[in-house]
């Protein structure tokens, strides 16, 4: 039953991850925003379901075997769920264009988590209010890293 829960719940709240995402790559390209963009990609949640599965997979996998590639493939795979809403790439087309393409830059990635980590940490000190500034601060810099290594999709940018 807590798996059940746990698929219920992801079903929900991956594809309003991605709505967030999508909503800092618009603004990353001055595009337009509306506040309901966080609900326009309800029909790719078994999508990013089997791709985060995937994901799992891979990095336990990768633990097991010596701990460091499990971490390598965690960065790796940073761009695989914005791969799927934005460019409509299968779980593993995306799990695999995102390890290419984040592997170019791993140890940038690497730098960009441990920071954002740390910021975020940081803002959440004074009762989470800091979240405030440092949770679009973040959605935007993580679409203007997409944005600047696989483009954007006029549909998304207009």
């Amino acid at each position: 039953s807590v798996v059940i829960q746990q698929v219920i719940l992801n079903l929900i709240v991956l594809p309003m991850a991605m709505g967030l995402f999508i909503i800092g790559l618009r603004r990353s390209v001055n595009a337009p925003i509306t506040a309901t963009s966080v609900f326009d990609y309800f029909g790719k949640a078994f999508s990013l379901l089997i791709t985060m599965i995937l994901f799992y997979i891979m990095v336990i996998i990768g633990l097991v075997l010596l701990i460091v590639p499990g971490i390598y493939l965690m960065v790796a795979y940073f761009m695989a769920m914005p791969l799927v809403v934005e460019k409509g790439l299968s779980p593993w087309q995306a799990l695999e264009a995102s390890r290419k393409a984040v592997s170019k830059h791993w140890f940038g990635f690497l730098g960009f988590y441990i920071v954002m980590i740390l910021i975020m940490l940081v803002s959440m000190l004074p009762l989470g209010i800091g979240l405030f500034w440092t949770m679009p601060m973040f959605l935007i810099a993580w679409g203007i890293m997409y944005r600047n290594m696989f483009g954007c999709e006029a549909k998304t940018a207009a």
